[in-house]
């Protein structure tokens, strides 16, 4: 590794993506940064790449724009906007500005390798955890988290808000009164003398419960197939 931002890509992204961005890298050597213009704190750059068309080889000149207070970089091909990765143009205007190192904010999170990811919730139909789970619900929650962290990004002042403030949520949930029934299913514990009861006698609740079971009987499980 030659330059800095290259072992930099390496520490934040996935193998996966570092092998994207090192096709970049390896057209630098075919890139050359010309500064046609600058104004103020613009600069704008013509690249020249050499690019193999068939059997021969074509020059392709490609406009850079840099805002040398912001090190903001913008290039015809696109390749950030669209791909999510720096392309060789824009490490190129880089490299004859003497910048070894690209601001963070051209590591996009969803590429990093040590991003949190949240994963939904599936329920199963083997599991009596699953009837008692609401996968939306649980999904909600878990997206209104993420949205949260995303705001606090590596701030430690706004971490220190969220930490107090989820024990603060934990420690009320666990005190608040459930106004609804028990969330574990229902195990029909009715004796066979009365499943005699008249219609009238009978509650939706047992209902539920006795269809649930005979739903669950009925149900044929099938053996996995036998690996030799």
């Amino acid at each position: 590794m030659v330059y800095c931002f290259e072992k930099q890509f390496n520490a934040a992204y996935t193998n996966s993506k570092f092998k994207e961005v090192q096709v970049e890298l390896k057209r630098l050597g075919y890139c050359r940064a010309n500064l046609i213009h600058e104004k103020g704190t613009i600069c704008t750059y013509h690249v020249r790449e050499v690019v193999l068309l068939g059997k021969g080889m074509k020059k392709v000149e490609f406009v850079v724009h840099c805002n040398s207070t912001e090190c903001e970089l913008q290039c015809m091909c696109w390749l950030f906007e669209f791909g999510g990765i720096m392309c060789a143009h824009s490490l190129c205007v880089l490299i004859d500005r003497s910048i070894y190192e690209v601001p963070n904010k051209y590591i996009i999170l969803r590429w990093r390798k040590d991003v949190e990811r949240g994963y939904t919730c599936i329920p199963t139909t083997y599991t009596t955890f699953a009837a008692a789970l609401n996968p939306k619900l649980h999904d909600n929650y878990h997206k209104t988290l993420d949205k949260v962290l995303e705001l606090a990004t590596n701030d430690d002042g706004k971490h220190k808000v969220i930490q107090p403030g989820l024990m603060e949520i934990k420690d009320r949930v666990r005190t608040v009164q459930s106004s609804s029934a028990s969330n574990v299913p229902c195990k029909s514990t009715t004796p066979a003398s009365t499943s005699t009861l008249p219609h009238s006698h009978t509650s939706p609740k047992s209902l539920h419960c006795r269809n649930t079971t005979k739903e669950s009987i009925t149900s044929k499980v099938l053996s996995p197939l036998v690996a030799h």
